[in-house]
């Protein structure tokens, strides 16, 4: 099973030396895994994970002893169902140095963001066993690179803007018959029945929306004198070319996002740590720069929202939001999940960070199955 990848902002897979110098196997594997996980969550079956115990094929036992995502992608004593190839690609380039033009404060230090769109790329999974990829395996997989494409981002470091791709698919099998042969398989086989841990990613938590810039003649340059940010690239001022297709817009958003989580009013009547909230979900880093004595619970911690680049496809320029939230949760999870569902509010938040350039919005589908239909 084959399908040519063509990023459309930087990709970041690692590397030993976190250079990221070129597309690795481990990188793409890793953020396959991670969205399988949150759709396995999503459709209510176990996942194993590090902080509740990992998976251990047990022969006695065999597939009951370890999760659906252990089937197909291994654990101990379990070997992985595929082999995946990654020919082509590049690497993510010098690191840009991006800030906000006006920080408010000269502990500011900024982000490192990849300079380079990498090269498009091609994926190969092959059976461990030499013969033709299961209709199970290949339904699977159809499924997770579906959802990265259409609503997510491939690789590493992609609350920060990186890792969305352009997939062109071999043949014109149907997503939703993908996801319902999944279905059927997953009701059928035997799998571990452990308890999930609270807050890890699923599917049925997942919040967001597809922004649109509705200027079409718009370049890279004048969005970039839109956003409130500057950047410098090996010491020297940086500006996007204007015939660039891409747009380091992501720090900008997220930093009008942790603005947002300040604001009381958003948050009426809410009467506990409105700090503690905006890092659990906006994330946090070994840097401290709040007042308050740092607490256990903050350290450091990835981010619960995911905010990409502005890039062009198909002549639109074009970025998404999203985020993994509960649907039960509290009064600030409640008021950022209306945020990024209702489009009103998105537009007129979006509004202002683009420097008023006139955007629609487009928000994801509210269940998982319709997550399928679209493209398919």
């Amino acid at each position: 099973m084959n399908m040519q990848i063509t990023p459309l902002t930087p990709l970041w897979t690692g590397d030993a030396e976190r250079k990221g110098e070129r597309v690795l196997e481990t990188g793409i594997l890793g953020s396959l895994r991670w969205w399988y996980e949150a759709l396995i969550r999503g459709l209510k079956y176990y996942v194993c994970d590090s902080g509740g115990g990992t998976c251990e094929y047990r022969e006695k036992e065999k597939l009951a002893s370890i999760c659906p995502v252990c089937q197909l992608f291994g654990c101990t004593g379990y070997s992985r169902r595929f082999r995946l190839q990654v020919e082509g690609g590049s690497g993510a380039g010098p690191l840009l140095k991006v800030k906000l033009r006006n920080p408010g404060n000269n502990k500011h230090l900024g982000w490192r963001i990849p300079a380079i769109v990498a090269d498009p790329f091609t994926l190969s999974f092959l059976p461990m066993g030499g013969s033709d990829m299961g209709d199970f395996e290949a339904a699977v997989l159809r499924c997770i690179l579906h959802l990265i494409e259409q609503y997510g981002a491939l690789g590493g470091k992609t609350s920060q803007g990186q890792g969305v791709v352009k997939i062109k698919w071999a043949g014109n099998q149907s997503t939703k018959m993908d996801f319902a042969l999944l279905c059927e398989e997953l009701a059928r086989c035997p799998a571990n029945q452990g308890k999930n841990l609270n807050r890890m990613p699923d599917l049925r938590n997942l919040v967001g929306a597809t922004i649109l810039l509705d200027d079409n003649t718009l370049n890279a340059s004048s969005i970039w004198q839109a956003i409130s940010l500057t950047a410098k690239k090996e010491r020297e001022l940086w500006t996007p070319p204007a015939e660039s297709k891409w747009v380091p817009s992501s720090p900008a958003i997220r930093a009008f996002l942790r603005q947002w989580l300040r604001e009381t009013s958003n948050f009426p009547g809410f009467n506990e740590n409105l700090v503690h909230e905006r890092h659990r979900l906006m994330g946090t880093t070994q840097q401290w720069g709040d007042p308050r004595p740092r607490e256990n619970r903050d350290r450091p911690k990835g981010s619960d929202v995911f905010v990409t680049h502005f890039y062009k496809l198909e002549g639109r320029w074009t970025m998404r939001i999203f985020a993994f939230i509960p649907i039960d949760g509290n009064q600030v999870e409640t008021a950022f999940r209306a945020l990024l569902s209702d489009p009103f509010k998105l537009e007129k938040f979006m509004g202002q960070v683009v420097g008023g350039l006139r955007l629609h919005v487009e928000p994801y589908p509210a269940d998982i199955e319709s997550m399928f239909k679209v493209g398919g």
